[in-house]
């Protein structure tokens, strides 16, 4: 059982002068991207999702209404550079309309100086510890949770649980961007992201992915990996690939990164799979998995001092030129 945590968020509202410029919602950074099409300038209604390429941990949602008010959604597990994007853009469109910014943990809107004073530091780090206990929490009680992020889904388990309670409790947060980070902008060689496929109904589907030979390749979380060799395609499941001949590092609790294989070290590998298949189907255990080494973790302040300065600074520059 899991459980994908869509809808845990804090939002707001400013309403802000027509037509809205771009550079409101754009505040010009390179790292900025567009889950969807770039908005128009000025800016038409709609909603919009943009990110940090190589930063974020979530999206920001943005929408804008025909009367002017620009809503956005800060989502749980967002980075302190997440929180910074979606505060300059509530802040920019107070600016240019009415001075205020309206928030659901509020009964009333806030000026924009007691805006900066409740949504400072202390409120972004408590945003950060607060996601990491109730995903420790959430696996505690579900056995698995998924973060959408923007590249693929974070899978929060045991193992990354016992990551993110080994050190300063203060700093439970700051691992759990490290963890997010390490899955959503994975480091090293390039690699081929594995799409999931279900197949079957109901409570007898299962989730699939292929591991193809020779390329360095990032599976997903799934049931069984798929497989090819002389004798044709055949799965696996995918928590008995550290057993195999191959090298792998889980990046979470369920997303696996496999090392590319030769031709040559290929055959053995399925030779090894089909052998661990055959044993299941007798009944026996199998060879013991070889447990892989704890994933080494970027530092997750290297980008982001600098990016968070840059942000706030850049809350009143217009977008990029292209």
């Amino acid at each position: 059982m899991h459980v994908i945590l869509h809808r845990m968020s804090t939002s707001f509202q400013a309403r802000t002068a027509q037509p809205v410029p771009r550079s409101v919602i754009d505040p010009g950074l390179p790292e900025v991207a567009w889950d969807s099409d770039e908005p128009s300038d000025p800016v038409a209604p709609g909603p919009w999702l943009l990110y940090l390429e190589g930063i974020s941990t979530r999206t920001t949602q943005v929408d804008l209404d025909d009367a002017g008010v620009l809503s956005v959604k800060v989502q749980t597990g967002a980075c302190v550079e997440d929180l910074d994007l979606a505060l300059g853009i509530l802040r920019r469109a107070a600016e240019a309309g009415d001075g205020l910014v309206k928030s659901e943990e509020a009964d009333t809107p806030f000026t924009l100086a007691e805006f900066e004073a409740a949504y400072g530091d202390e409120w972004k780090r408590r945003q950060l510890k607060s996601a990491a206990d109730i995903s420790i929490w959430m696996v505690r009680r579900e056995g698995i949770i998924a973060l959408p992020g923007p590249t693929r889904e974070v899978w929060i388990g045991p193992r990354v649980v016992e990551e993110l309670e080994n050190g300063d409790p203060a700093e439970t947060g700051d691992r759990l961007v490290r963890v997010m980070r390490r899955v959503l902008w994975a480091e090293g060689p390039p690699f081929f992201a594995a799409n999931r496929f279900r197949a079957g109904m109901g409570a007898e589907s299962v989730t699939l992915a292929v591991l193809p030979p020779e390329t360095r390749t990032l599976l997903p979380r799934c049931d069984q990996v798929g497989l090819k060799d002389a004798g044709g395609t055949f799965m696996v499941a995918q928590k008995a690939l550290p057993a195999l001949p191959l090298g792998t590092t889980w990046l979470d609790d369920g997303n696996l990164l496999v090392e590319a294989v030769s031709g040559e070290q290929w055959a053995a590998v399925c030779q090894a799979a089909r052998a661990l298949q055959g044993a299941e189907a007798a009944g026996g255990a199998g060879p013991p998995p070889r447990q892989p080494e704890p994933p080494s973790a970027p530092d997750a302040t290297g980008p982001g001092p600098s990016l968070t300065r840059r942000l706030r600074r850049g809350w009143g520059r217009g977008p990029r030129s292209s």
